[in-house]
C-alpha cells in the first residue's frame, strides 16, 4: 500500500464513526453538502435509484443494480455496512471496488474536507467516496442503499430519479419518534418532487406521508407492482411470476429463499424498468 494510501486509511479511521459508537449528533446535511460541492458535485453526474425500507433495503438494492448491469448499463452500488473492509460498500458492475481504489476516492475526499473547511464523520466520508468513484468510473446509472432511515442521511444529498421504500416497520425510533407514521415520514425524506416512488409499504394509514412528498408517479407493491404463483426450488430458491406497468415476466428465478424474497424481487425490477423506461429484457 502506498504512503497516500495508508494516509487515506488513517484519516478515515479518525473520523467519529456512528456505527462504531452508536451515538448521534444533531441531524444535519451540511458536511456532507459542503463535501461534494467541494468535489464538484459527483452526485449530479448519473441518475440515482435511492432506496430506503426497514427491511429489504440491502436485498433490493443489490438486484436492482444487478438487473440494470445485465441489461447492460454500467452500474455503481452503495451499500452498508460490510462484513470484512469497508471497500465492500462500493460496487461496480457486481464486484466491490479494490482497497486501493477506496483509498483513492477516500484521499480525493480528505483533501476536499479540508478545502471545504469540514470534518466529516465515517459514514459522510464514505458516501462521498462512493459518489466520487463513480463518477470517475463513467456509471451509467448508480444505485445508492440509505444508511438509516432517510431525510437526515448523509446518501440525501443524493437527487433520485427513482425513490425506493420497501416497507415501514419501528426502527431507529430513538432518532425518528415512536410510532410508524414518524418512521415513514423519515424515510418519505428521500423522495425527490417529480420522481418516481416504488412503494413497498402498503398501509394506506402511511401513504399519504409519501405523497405529499410529490412523486411524479407511485408505483405500489400488490398493484402496479405484483407477484403470484411462488414456486420453491429447496434450496435453490424459487420461481415467481412478476408483473410492472411495462411487462410480464413468468418464470422469474429468485436466488434467495422466502415470500419476502419475492416483494424485493419485484420492488428491484420496477425500480430498474423505472430507470429505463422500458422492460427489461428477458434474459
Amino acid at each position: 500500500m502506498t504512503a497516500g494510501a495508508s494516509g487515506a486509511e488513517a484519516w478515515l479511521d479518525g473520523l467519529y464513526d456512528v456505527e462504531r459508537t452508536g451515538r448521534m449528533g444533531p441531524p444535519t446535511l451540511e458536511r456532507i453538502a459542503a463535501l461534494v460541492e467541494a468535489l464538484d458535485h459527483p452526485e449530479g453526474a448519473y441518475p440515482v435509484v435511492h432506496v430506503t425500507g426497514t427491511n429489504g433495503k440491502g436485498s433490493t438494492s443489490a438486484m436492482t443494480a444487478a438487473l440494470l448491469h445485465a441489461a447492460g448499463r454500467r452500474v455503481g452500488l452503495y451499500t452498508s455496512p460490510h462484513l470484512e473492509h469497508p471497500a465492500e460498500r462500493i460496487g461496480l458492475d457486481g464486484r466491490p471496488v479494490t482497497p486501493e481504489q477506496l483509498w483513492t476516492a477516500v484521499g480525493a475526499v480528505a483533501e476536499a474536507a479540508e478545502r471545504a473547511g469540514v470534518r466529516p464523520t465515517w459514514f459522510e466520508a464514505m458516501t462521498a467516496a462512493g459518489l466520487w468513484w463513480f463518477r470517475e468510473s463513467g456509471v451509467d446509472v448508480a444505485v445508492v442503499e440509505v444508511g438509516m432511515l432517510g431525510r437526515w442521511d448523509a446518501t440525501n444529498v443524493v437527487h433520485g430519479q427513482v425513490a425506493v421504500v420497501t416497507n415501514v416497520a419501528l426502527d431507529h425510533t430513538e432518532v425518528a419518534g415512536p410510532t410508524r407514521a414518524h418512521i415513514a415520514a423519515e424515510k418519505s425524506g428521500i423522495i425527490e418532487a417529480g420522481a418516481t416512488l416504488v412503494l413497498g409499504e402498503t398501509d394506506p394509514e402511511l401513504r399519504g406521508l409519501f405523497e405529499r412528498e410529490q412523486p411524479g408517479r407511485i408505483l405500489t407493491r400488490g398493484t402496479e407492482l405484483a407477484w403470484s404463483g411462488r414456486r420453491p426450488l429447496g434450496l435453490d430458491g424459487q420461481l415467481v411470476d412478476l408483473r410492472t406497468p411495462w411487462a410480464e415476466h413468468p418464470g422469474v428465478r429468485v436466488g434467495s429463499l422466502g415470500a419476502h424474497q419475492c416483494d424485493n424481487a419485484v420492488l428491484a425490477v420496477g425500480a430498474a424498468e423505472a430507470v429505463l423506461g422500458a422492460a427489461l429484457p428477458e434474459a
